[in-house]
């Protein structure tokens, strides 16, 4: 007890109330007089949690790790700024929050280099011609990813489809190649990549649209 008490340690009891949570500290804690603040261990959880990554390659190509923990309502956690620990190193900091529907928190425990994303514009697939008043423009897109890790990873990739904001733009013939597609029109892929395996996949469309009109649809 002395040694975990000079570690900033203390057991504490869980009151849940209507609208709140206390926690009651069991035993005395001795804070030395200090312009810094003191920060004690009050409670500490073991749970399991699910890894993965997750890249938004149109975004940023660097895959991010994290961490998912089920069923988070078992703990008496409150909504406030986290500390986030892999292997026993700092990482950064993120905003824990329970005010959600889910049963699931979400940490982001930073980017890995080993997990290496490409998205490039498909040339020998995309070309713009004119149809009578309009432009028909097809659009693909070339996505792969390389794990140069040494263990499996389980990889998310998100892509958006265009959605028409106006009557006259018509998007088509969207092929996703196996991607789950979400009412918001996000493709994403999710595959489990062997030590030094590669994937790759092509997201491609045809987007119609009035010779009066300039899209940007790179």
């Amino acid at each position: 007890k002395t040694e975990q008490k000079a570690a900033g340690y203390a057991m504490a009891t869980t009151n849940e109330k209507t609208t709140s949570v206390e926690f009651a500290i069991n035993e005395r804690f001795s804070v030395k007089s200090s312009q810094n603040d003191a920060k004690l261990t009050i409670h500490e959880y073991l749970m399991k949690a699910s890894y993965m990554y997750r890249c938004v390659p149109k975004l940023d190509k660097h895959a991010y790790l994290l961490a998912k923990v089920t069923d988070f309502s078992q703990y008496s956690f409150l909504s406030g700024n986290a500390s986030l620990y892999l292997d026993g190193n700092y990482v950064g900091t993120s905003y824990l929050s329970i005010a959600q529907t889910t049963d699931t928190l979400q940490f982001s425990l930073g980017q890995d280099n080993g997990i290496v994303v490409e998205r490039t514009l498909a040339e020998d697939f995309s070309s713009k011609k004119a149809v009578s008043k309009n432009y028909k423009q097809t659009i693909a897109w070339n996505i792969s990813a390389k794990n140069n890790k040494r263990s499996d990873a389980t990889l998310e990739i998100a892509d958006n489809i265009p959605v028409a904001g106006n009557s006259q733009i018509v998007v088509s013939d969207i092929s996703n190649e196996g991607a789950q597609v979400d009412e918001q029109n996000i493709a994403t892929w999710r595959w489990v990549l062997k030590p030094g395996e590669s994937k790759k996949a092509t997201l491609s469309y045809i987007v119609t649209y009035p010779k009066t009109m300039s899209l940007d649809l790179r």
